[in-house]
């Protein structure tokens, strides 16, 4: 209960819990461990299997460990713009490590994407602009897939590029049920 408690709080204002005198914890996600890169990139690889929609199979396993292959880590620091809203998109990102802050122009509405999120995926599908500026909160790890990658998966690695459309089909249905969710609290229905 107190790591879900730390979540809720982090995604409010994570320097609440990593901040100041009184903090309780160094770290509520867990990141103040050091890794080595085949460590992070098997940390990589468990996110995107919690995530795709299938029963865990030997062949799937293969897919997503050649699709975090073809991954390039990139390091980004507290503050470090990631992309702005309106950007094209030309990479899809998992990430490892930190916290990052997805905000819409004209807003102040921050919406928390912590570690084990993949973020990017709608974009480099079907070609989408950035919908949002996504900001890192902390010091972060990403593992990162470009757009010439995906394209070469998608006409000759038919599997792995598979993979990333589950993903997208998996993440966007979440996303979906969150606005309806949001609807429906509000009573509201948009017009």
């Amino acid at each position: 209960l107190v790591f879900a408690e730390d979540i809720l709080v982090a995604r409010q204002d994570p320097s609440l819990l990593t901040k100041g005198p009184y903090s309780l914890i160094e770290d509520p996600l867990g990141e103040e461990k050091e890794m080595t890169e085949r460590e992070e990139r098997d940390l990589a690889e468990s996110y995107l299997e919690s995530v795709v929609p299938l029963p865990t199979t030997p062949d799937l396993m293969k897919s997503i460990k050649k699709f975090v292959a073809k991954c390039v880590r990139e390091e980004y620091n507290e503050g470090d713009i990631i992309w702005k809203e309106g950007a094209k998109s030309d990479s899809v990102k998992i990430l490892v490590r930190g916290i990052v802050c997805a905000t819409l122009e004209g807003t102040r509405v921050c919406e928390i994407v912590a570690r084990g999120n993949i973020f990017g995926e709608l974009g480099l599908v079907d070609g989408t602009r950035r919908l949002s500026t996504v900001t890192c909160r902390t010091k972060v790890v990403i593992y990162s897939l470009n757009k010439d990658v995906f394209d070469n998966m998608v006409q000759w690695n038919h599997r792995e590029a598979r993979l990333l459309e589950r993903i997208a089909i998996r993440y966007l249905a979440h996303r979906v049920q969150h606005v309806s969710n949001r609807i429906v609290d509000t009573h509201c229905l948009p017009i």
